[in-house]
C-alpha cells in the first residue's frame, strides 16, 4: 500500500483506487516514487530523488502563475502530474500511462522519440 505520509491526504484514495483496479500492471512503489520526485520539485530545497536516470522530469510555469510538475518513469510510461495554482490550496493530480513522447536530445542535436 501507499504510503500516507508522502502522498497528500486528498490524492490517496484515487491512487490506491488506480493500483486496485490495475495491480497486474501497477507497482505501488514506482507510483510512490514519482509522485514523491513531483510534488519534491515544487521545493527548491528538496530535490534529493531529480537526479534519477529512470526518470523525466519536466516542470512548467505558466504566464497566470500555475506551476505543472510531470514525473515520468522512462521504462514504463507511467506519470504523475501535479499541477498549483496560486492562492488555490494544495495541488491538483494527473496519474497515467504515456504512449509516446518526444524530447530533444541535447548530446545529439535531434529530437528522440520513446514509444511505449
Amino acid at each position: 500500500m501507499l504510503n500516507p505520509n508522502e502522498i497528500d491526504p486528498k490524492h490517496l484514495p484515487s491512487l490506491q483506487a488506480a493500483i486496485m483496479k490495475n495491480r497486474s500492471r501497477l507497482d505501488e512503489h514506482l507510483v510512490s516514487k514519482l509522485y514523491r520526485m513531483a510534488k519534491a520539485a515544487f521545493d527548491i530545497e528538496d530535490q534529493k530523488d531529480a537526479g534519477d536516470a529512470k526518470t523525466q522530469m519536466a516542470m512548467s510555469v505558466h504566464p497566470n502563475g500555475t506551476i505543472t510538475v510531470t514525473a515520468t518513469d522512462v521504462e514504463t510510461g507511467l506519470f504523475i502530474v501535479l499541477s498549483r495554482i496560486p492562492n488555490v490550496p494544495g495541488n491538483f493530480l494527473t496519474f497515467g500511462k504515456k504512449f509516446c513522447q518526444e524530447r530533444r536530445d541535447a548530446m545529439r542535436q535531434n529530437t528522440v522519440t520513446k514509444i511505449w
